[in-house]
């Protein structure tokens, strides 16, 4: 599609050099406004400029160069109002015009707000990805004889002996984001989620369905101990951007003790994970990065799966301020993923004090996990 959008700027480009040598009448506006001989050459000069400035973002789309996500929309809008100050000569241009910024606003891949966010995601992917040197060798039983009872169980379960430390991991989603208290608020989700190892690391790119043709792009991330938070209308018009804390980041940290879960070797003592016992089905894990240090409370089933994650204090992001609130992600589904025995579907709740209120469930495909 995106040769498609280069081929029709393209071709209208071209279509701008008949503005700038057909002969026309010295008004615009449909003859409303007399701009003079001196003042329609300007115009025709103008439409020379755009034939130039719509061509080139014609390539630079193709080429898929930074400069033209920045250019292609307004390249367009100007287009888009000399061809108003042409009428009624312009109307075929006009109508071009109009497509090509509904193209432009709305198309679910060349849209230009998935473009700029499609290369945000990548510059800070890139950061991630400089930071996954990730863990050597492979897993023993014998690594995990000074563990706790229900921990040491749970690993014998989870990882087969001999199988290789997880460098990074990645994985999509699909399921359910809730965007208000009401049972009615649940819309659908789409996201992938990558993760590295050695520097507990992740990148969530989510895509939320708030309206019909609207999606809600969301990316939280939490690298080299440093937490963000983003979300965008279209990926044009940014709905939130948390400002940079220690308890965003302690939070983002948790979130990723969290969801190691579904690549178990990253919750091992070589990955800077300390247990304790609580009792013999439950211990709690902590995991410090960056001078930030948290805990969460493994629960584990009579299959030696885990089937509960538990914190009474998460902080909760409330009117600008950062509130301990009891939270809680719930498993199910387990199956063998790439060697290694993981949850395949999650649901991810606040612990209120108005009751339990889940805000996330959805089903995680397998995983594609490596080892250096």
């Amino acid at each position: 599609m995106r040769y498609a959008l280069s081929a029709l700027l393209a071709a209208h480009g071209v279509a701008h050099l008949v503005g700038y040598v057909a002969p026309r009448k010295v008004t615009l506006l449909a003859g409303r406004v007399d701009v003079g001989e001196v003042g329609i050459r300007v115009v025709a000069v103008i439409w020379l400029l755009m034939a130039v400035a719509m061509m080139a973002t014609a390539v630079g789309v193709a080429v898929q160069a930074r400069w033209a996500n920045a250019a292609v929309l307004p390249v367009v809008f100007v287009s888009l109002v000399l061809c108003l100050l042409e009428l009624p000569a312009a109307r075929i241009g006009l109508a071009l015009n109009v497509v090509l910024v509904l193209w432009l606003v709305l198309h679910p891949t060349t849209g230009v707000g998935v473009m700029r966010w499609q290369q945000s995601n990548e510059d800070i992917s890139g950061r991630l990805d400089a930071s996954s040197h990730g863990p050597t060798g492979t897993f023993t039983f014998a690594s995990i004889n000074h563990l706790p009872p229900p921990v040491r169980r749970y690993f014998q379960r989870a990882i087969p002996e001999g199988h290789p430390l997880v460098a990074h991991a990645s994985f999509i989603q699909e399921g359910q984001f809730r965007m208000g208290e009401g049972e009615d608020t649940w819309r659908p989700m789409h996201a992938t989620q990558r993760f590295s190892v050695q520097e507990p690391g992740f990148v969530w790119d989510a895509r939320i369905q708030a309206f019909p043709l609207v999606p809600v792009f969301v990316r939280d991330s939490y690298i080299k101990g440093e937490a963000g938070m983003v979300a965008s209308m279209l990926g044009l018009y940014s709905v939130m951007n948390a400002p940079a804390s220690s308890d965003l980041n302690a939070g983002a940290l948790q979130r990723y003790l969290g969801e190691a879960m579904w690549f178990p070797t990253a919750l091992l003592p070589s990955a800077g994970v300390t247990w304790e016992t609580i009792d013999d089905r439950s211990a709690r894990a902590t995991l410090t990065d960056h001078g930030t240090s948290v805990s969460l409370e493994f629960h584990f089933n009579d299959a030696d799966d885990v089937e509960r994650v538990f914190t009474p204090a998460r902080l909760r992001e409330v009117k600008g301020a950062y509130v301990p609130t009891p939270w809680a992600v719930s498993c199910r589904d387990h199956a063998a993923v790439n060697g290694l025995r993981v949850p395949t579907y999650c649901e991810v709740s606040w612990q209120l004090e108005t009751g339990q209120f889940t805000y996330w469930k959805g089903r995680v495909t397998p995983p594609t996990s490596s080892a250096p």
